[in-house]
Order: C-alpha cells, then sequence, then structure tokens
C-alpha cells in the first residue's frame, strides 16, 4: 500500500522503518529464542499499525473499501491477540490462528480491491 504513494520521502522512510523492524524481530527470534515472546507480540502490534503515521496521505491515495478492509484486518489481529494470550483457554491457539487468517484474508482482499478493482 506504501508503494501507492509514488515513492514520498515518508512512504520510503516507513518502508525502511518496517523491513529494518522486521529484520530485528527476526533477530531476536533466531538468536534469543523464547526470551522475548510477550515483548515480541507488542513489537509485532507496533510495527502492524506503524502505518496510522501515514493514514492522511493513504485515506486520499487509495480507495476507501481498501481502508476499510485494511483497518478491518488491523482490529481482526489485533483482536486475535487476546486468544494467543489467554494459555488457559481451550482451543486457544486454535482461535488466534482463526484471528490471523481472517485478518490475512481481509487485507488480502484490500490489495485485490486497490491493484485490481480500482486499478491506478
Amino acid at each position: 500500500f506504501l508503494a501507492q504513494l509514488d515513492g514520498s520521502p515518508p512512504a520510503i522512510s516507513m518502508i525502511v522503518l518496517v523491513w529494518v523492524a522486521a529484520v530485528i524481530g527476526i533477530a531476536i527470534k533466531v538468536l534469543l529464542p523464547g526470551r522475548f515472546d510477550r515483548l515480541a507480540i507488542i513489537f509485532y502490534l507496533a510495527i502492524g499499525w506503524s502505518g496510522i503515521v501515514l493514514v492522511e496521505p493513504l485515506v486520499q491515495t487509495l480507495p476507501t473499501t481498501s481502508i476499510a478492509l485494511i483497518v478491518a484486518g488491523g482490529i481482526v489481529y489485533s483482536f486475535g491477540v487476546i486468544f494467543f494470550a489467554w494459555k488457559g483457554l481451550r482451543f486457544h491457539n486454535a482461535l488466534w490462528h482463526g484471528f490471523v487468517v481472517t485478518g490475512a484474508g481481509l487485507h488480502l482482499a484490500a490489495m485485490v480491491d486497490c491493484l485490481v478493482i480500482n486499478r491506478p
């Protein structure tokens, strides 16, 4: 979605920031497995919601339906964290993954809406 902002400096900065954060997250998971699992969830949510910094240009550029689907997907992912953390709940892992698949589906629908249905 940031690519739709035509290489603006804020968009490029955000892309770099997200990729650097992803590499840091991967390094922590690989080099220090299990040590920062709870902190990792907060880190992942922060990466996911970091796009809110560019909400104004994104709303001006992307179709309204795409924005709604992106926000809905973020909310679903975020709400699913409750089930990820709820270790005492039976089938918590299955519920968590249900939210992940639903959030991913909403984000896929946003991409289809933006890049296929409302082709630039």
